[in-house]
C-alpha cells in the first residue's frame, strides 16, 4: 500500500538579511506564533526553524533561518514552506541527527479546526538549512493531541514518533517514521508505520488496532532500545493512555531497522501494556490514570539500571501511586501514596509539579526520589524521599520535622537539586503567599524562607546555576496582588538564607510582574564577540509579529536573564544581569508582547545550562527554557485593564443549568481567557480564549470538559482574566 505524500517547493526566499554587526538588533516580521509552539534550533547552531501562524488560523507557514554558527546572527532566509496547514497547540517541530548528506527536520501541522493533520519531513542542508528534500505525511483528521509531543530515538537507526488523535477523540494512533542514515545518495527516508482505530492508508505499513485508549493529557511519550521478538534488537516506545475505557501504559515495539535487511520502514513487531504484562502478578498495576504534566521518566542508566520507567499515576479521588517498572513493562515496585498502615493519606500530585530524581549519593540508597504529593483540595502536602532501588519511603518531611507544615504547590513550579546532597522546595499556603523550603536526602529542613505577601508564578520556576562550587540560585517571586515582582538570589547551599534582592541592588531596576510560562534563565559563553538570543514576539492582537534577533557581548561570566511585564506601560522589558554581582548589565525594553509559551532561545546553544551540562538527550529542543509568554494588553496608559487587583464583574445563574450563559464585563480591550476550575483547583475547562472589546459580554457553557465529556454536579469556579484583570465566581452545577 503506497503512502500519500505530496512533493513541497522549498526555494530561496527574496529576502535575505544581512549579517548583523554588533549591538544592532534584527526584526524579521512573522504572521505570528501558535501557543507554546516552538522556534527551534539546531544544535550546533547552524539553523533555526520558526513555525508563523496568523491569530485567527487562516495563514501557517514554516521559516528556515540560516545562522552563523560561530556568533548565532542571521545570515539570511534559506527556505519557506508556504502555506502549511497550521499547528497544534504545545507539539513542536523537531530536528534529528544529520544524515550522510543533510539534517531532518520534521514539523507536525494541523489545521485550526482538526480537520486535517500532517507531518512534513524535511531533509536540510546541515549547515544552511537549505531544503534538499521534502515529502508530506497525510493523516487526514488523524492529528495531535494538545502538549503531547513527539519524540525519536538515534540508536541503532533513527526513527521518530508521533502519537496521535482526531479532534474529536473517536480515532487514535501512532505513526513510526524511519530515518536512514545510510551513505547511498538514493536512500529513503520517511519511510513510515501507521497504527490506528481505523486502518486508514497513510504509511507503506498500514494496521487497525482496538486497543489504544485516549491519549493522557499533557504526558509525554518515551522511547528506547530493548531485545524482543525471539532476540531481534527493537525500538519500545512507552505511551501513557487515559480514557473512561481504561487507563495504562502501552509498549509498542518496532524493528530496529539497521537489523532489518531490506527493510524500508519500522516494522511493527508487537504491542502489550502494562497491565498485561503484570496481570496475576505480584506487583499490582491498576494505572488509574495520570495527572497533566506530571511526566514518565525513562532511565537511561543515571540513577539505577538502562531502560527502567518511572510512572507516577493518579486516578478518581487523586488516588496516587508510583511504579517502576523495568523494560518489559514488569513492576519492580509499586510505592502506594494514598494511605495505608503507616502511610499518611495525602494521595496524589499537582499539576505539573514533577519527581525530582538524586543519583549518586552514596550510602546504602545511593539513588533517590523526591516525591511531593498534594491532597485535592490543596491543602495540605508532604514530601517523602524514596528508595529509587526499592520504592520504600525512607523519610516524610513532615513526620522528619516536628512542627512542619507543607501547605502546597504552586502549579508547574518543580523541587529541584540544589548541589549534591540537598533539594529546594518551593511551597506555596492557599493565600498564595511562598515558602522556600531547603531539605538534606533524608527529608530534613536545613533552611527555611517565608516571603511575606509574595508567592510563586504558575510554570515560573527557580534555576540554578551549574558551576561549582557555590551553585548559586534565583527565585522569582511575584506579590499576592500581582503588583510587584522581584528576583531573589541565593549565594549558594544552606546557610545562605536570606536570599537577596535582585530589585534591591540595582537603583534603576524596577521588574514589573512575572507571568505565566516566564521562565529566569541563565546563559553561559566565553567565546569572544557577540552571541544571539532570539525573542518571538507578537502584540495582544497577534496582528503584528516578529521574531527578534538581539545581539549580546559574550564574556566568561554568567548570566541572568529576566523577562517581565511592565506595570502601566508597554513594550515589555527583558534584562541581563550579571549572575556573580546581581547588577543590571542592560536591558531590551521595546518588546512587542509575547505568546504563551513561545521559548526565547540562543543561538549558541541553550539558555539553560544542564546539570550536570551534557549534550541534548534524542527529542529534546535545543531550545530549553526560559519559556516567555503571557497575554499583553492594549491599555498602555495605566488604566483599569492592567491596575493590579482590578476584579472584573462575573454573572451566570445558581444553581448553573447545562447548557447555561456566562456574563462578564471587560473594563478595556484585550486577549481574554475563560477557564473553569474544580474544587481542587485544577482546570477542566478553557470556555473561550481570543481578544474581545470593552464592555459586556455574554459565553454560553454547555458543562463540559476540554474534551466534550460531562462534567458531574458539584462546585466549580469560572475564572475571567484579562491582563492583569481578572474575576472568579462560584459555580454551583446540578444536572
Amino acid at each position: 500500500m503506497s503512502r500519500k505524500t505530496v512533493i513541497l517547493f522549498a526555494g530561496f526566499a527574496v529576502l535575505v538579511l544581512a549579517a548583523a554587526p554588533a549591538k544592532v538588533s534584527v526584526f524579521l516580521d512573522t504572521l505570528g506564533f501558535e501557543d507554546d509552539v516552538d522556534i527551534v534550533i539546531e544544535e550546533s547552531g547552524h539553523f533555526v526553524v520558526v513555525p508563523e501562524e496568523s491569530e485567527d488560523g487562516s495563514e501557517a507557514k514554516v521559516t528556515i533561518i540560516d545562522l552563523d554558527a560561530a556568533t548565532g546572527a542571521p545570515l539570511g532566509i534559506t527556505a519557506v514552506l508556504d502555506p502549511v496547514l497550521g499547528f497544534e497547540n504545545g507539539v513542536d517541530p523537531m530536528i534529528m541527527h544529520p544524515t550522510m548528506s543533510g539534517t531532518i527536520v520534521l514539523i507536525p501541522t494541523e489545521s485550526e479546526d482538526g480537520s486535517m493533520a500532517g507531518i512534513h519531513v524535511l531533509e536540510v542542508d546541515a549547515t544552511t538549512g537549505a531544503v534538499m528534500r521534502s515529502e508530506f505525511i497525510d493523516l487526514g483528521d488523524l492529528g495531535f493531541r494538545e502538549d503531547v509531543d513527539g519524540t525519536w530515538i538515534d540508536t541503532p537507526s533513527a526513527a521518530a514518533f508521533f502519537p496521535l488523535e482526531s479532534e474529536d477523540g473517536s480515532v487514535r494512533g501512532i505513526i513510526a517514521i524511519d530515518i536512514k542514515s545510510g551513505d547511498l545518495p538514493d536512500v529513503d527516508f520517511g519511510g513510515c508505520s501507521l497504527l490506528s482505530k481505523d486502518g486508514r492508508e497513510v504509511c507503506e505499513e498500514n494496521i487497525q488496532v482496538d486497543w489504544l485508549p485516549g491519549l493522557a493529557d499533557g504526558v509525554d511519550g518515551a522511547c528506547f532500545n530493548a531485545v524482543c521478538v525471539k532476540g531481534v534488537l527493537c525500538t519500545r516506545l512507552i505511551v501513557p493512555v487515559s480514557s473512561a475505557g481504561g487507563n495504562d501504559l502501552l509498549l509498542v515495539d518496532f524493528h530496529a531497522l539497521d537489523d532489518c535487511p531490506g527493510c524500508d520502514h519500522p516494522l511493527f513487531l508487537q504491542y502489550t501494556s502494562a497491565k498485561t504484562v503484570n496481570a496475576g502478578g505480584a506487583t499490582p498495576t491498576d494505572f488509574p490514570g495520570f495527572e497533566r504534566d506530571v511526566d514518565i521518566f525513562v532511565s537511561a542508566g543515571e540513577c539505577v539500571d538502562v531502560n527502567q520507567i518511572l510512572v507516577p499515576v493518579e486516578g478518581p479521588g487523586d488516588v496516587g501511586d508510583v511504579y517502576l517498572l523495568n523494560s518489559d513493562g514488569t513492576a519492580d515496585w509499586v510505592l502506594s501514596i494514598d494511605g495505608g498502615p503507616g502511610v499518611p493519606a495525602i494521595p496524589g500530585f499537582q499539576t505539573g509539579v514533577d519527581i525530582v530524581r538524586m543519583c549518586g549519593l552514596g550510602g546504602a540508597s545511593p539513588s533517590r526520589l523526591v516525591v511531593p504529593i498534594e491532597n485535592a483540595a490543596g491543602t495540605d502536602a508532604d514530601l517523602w524521599i524514596v528508595d529509587f532501588a526499592t520504592g520504600e519511603r525512607l523519610a516524610s518531611a513532615e513526620a522528619n520535622n516536628p512542627n512542619l507544615v507543607i501547605p502546597g504547590y504552586e502549579i508547574g513550579v518543580d523541587p529541584f537539586r540544589w548541589s549534591s546532597g540537598f533539594v529546594a522546595v518551593p511551597t506555596e499556603d492557599s493565600d498564595g503567599e511562598g515558602t522556600l523550603m531547603v531539605f538534606n536526602t533524608d527529608a530534613i529542613l536545613v533552611g527555611a524562607e517565608t516571603y511575606t505577601d509574595f508567592g510563586f508564578v504558575r510554570s515560573v520556576d527557580p534555576i540554578v546555576s551549574p558551576v561549582p562550587p557555590f551553585y548559586p540560585m534565583f527565585v522569582p517571586i511575584m506579590s499576592t496582588d500581582g503588583a510587584d515582582a522581584d528576583v531573589l538570589k541565593y549565594p549558594g547551599p544552606p546557610p545562605a538564607f536570606p536570599g537577596l534582592s535582585v530589585e534591591g541592588m540595582n537603583d534603576d531596576l524596577t521588574f514589573g510582574t512575572f507571568e505565566w510560562d516566564v521562565d529566569v534563565g541563565l546563559i553561559h559563553n566565553a567565546s569572544p564577540g557577540n552571541g544571539y538570543v532570539y525573542l518571538p514576539e507578537e502584540d495582544d492582537t497577534g496582528e503584528s509579529a516578529r521574531l527578534r534577533f538581539e545581539p549580546f557581548p559574550t564574556l566568561a561570566t554568567l548570566r541572568l536573564i529576566v523577562a517581565t511585564k511592565e506595570l502601566g506601560v508597554l513594550p515589555s522589558a527583558l534584562y541581563f544581569i550579571l549572575a556573580g554581582t546581581g547588577f543590571k548589565e542592560f536591558e531590551f525594553a521595546n518588546v512587542l508582547g509575547l505568546e504563551t509559551g513561545l521559548d526565547l532561545a540562543s543561538g549558541r546553544g541553550p539558555i539553560v545550562l544542564t546539570d550536570p551540562p551534557g549534550a541534548l538527550a534524542p527529542g529534546q529542543d535545543a531550545d530549553t527554557d526560559p519559556t516567555l509568554g503571557w497575554d499583553t494588553a492594549t491599555d498602555v496608559s495605566g488604566g483599569p485593564l492592567r491596575a493590579p487587583g482590578y476584579r472584573i464583574p462575573v454573572d451566570h445563574a445558581n444553581p448553573f443549568p447545562a447548557p447555561g450563559s456566562i456574563d462578564y464585563v471587560l473594563p478595556a480591550r484585550g486577549r481574554v481567557t475563560v477557564d473553569v476550575f474544580d474544587v481542587g483547583g485544577r482546570m477542566v475547562s478553557r470556555v473561550y480564549s481570543g481578544v474581545q472589546g470593552e464592555g459586556a459580554h455574554r459565553l454560553t457553557w454547555s458543562a463540559v470538559d476540554d474534551r466534550g465529556r460531562n462534567l458531574p454536579s458539584g462546585i466549580y469556579f469560572v475564572r475571567v482574566r484579562v491582563g492583569h484583570a481578572q474575576g472568579v465566581s462560584k459555580l454551583v452545577l446540578v444536572r
